[in-house]
């Protein structure tokens, strides 16, 4: 099942969140460019940042995590007890993260993330 898709850079790639736990990122003729699987746990939102390749995907144990490499590089995690994130937009034109709470805020940081000891002092 099919739980978000986003389209991104000028509509050249097409991003899914899916009930299984897994995230996909295709071209817009639906050629897969990759696949993130998380079989133990299911996943909130996601959100693909094709200009500096990263990957962000919520979980309901009030985590956020970030990956490189095509999602294969854990570089980062965002704690974020005691609500969840069940939203993320990049917006790359104003260098910012907007992410949805399950309280109704909306929180908005500084991007990209440059290293991780920079995303753990502004994060924690």
């Amino acid at each position: 099942m099919v739980k978000e898709l986003h389209f991104l850079e000028k509509d050249m790639f097409l991003q899914g969140l899916f009930a299984n736990g897994s995230t996909m990122v295709m071209t817009s003729e639906g050629n897969r460019i990759f696949e993130v699987w998380n079989k133990t746990n299911k996943c909130l939102a996601s959100a693909y940042d094709s200009i500096f390749d990263i990957m962000a995907i919520s979980y309901p144990e009030s985590i956020t995590k970030f990956y490189r490499e095509r999602g294969a590089q854990e570089f980062a995690v965002m704690w974020t007890y005691p609500y969840n994130i069940t939203k993320l937009l990049i917006v790359n034109e104003v260098g910012t993260i907007f992410m949805g709470t399950s309280t109704g805020k909306i929180r908005a940081h500084q991007w990209p993330f440059t290293d991780s000891m920079k995303f753990t002092k502004h994060f924690t």
